[in-house]
């Protein structure tokens, strides 16, 4: 594995550790739990299109961005 491929492996895992963090801190367990089961992924894409006829989706796109480039190992820390 190339030394591009282990830093975006490890920028991955803490950027998802660091988001459950969030998740716990903000959401309680029944709460997750309840969204993750079911019928969730259909209401968060109809909540996402709602957001979108309105205009009220805003999507930082420098933070896409560099997330995408990290994915393909073209980002750099200094960056």
């Amino acid at each position: 594995m190339a030394k591009g491929d282990e830093r975006a492996d490890r920028q991955r895992a803490n950027a998802s550790a660091a988001d459950e963090s969030v998740l716990d801190d903000l959401y309680s367990v029944e709460y997750l739990a309840e969204v993750a089961g079911g019928d969730a992924r259909a209401e968060r894409l109809e909540e996402l299109k709602r957001r979108i006829a309105l205009g009220a989706y805003n999507p930082a796109a420098d933070a896409i961005a560099a997330d995408m480039l990290a994915r393909v190992g073209l980002g750099s820390e200094e960056d």
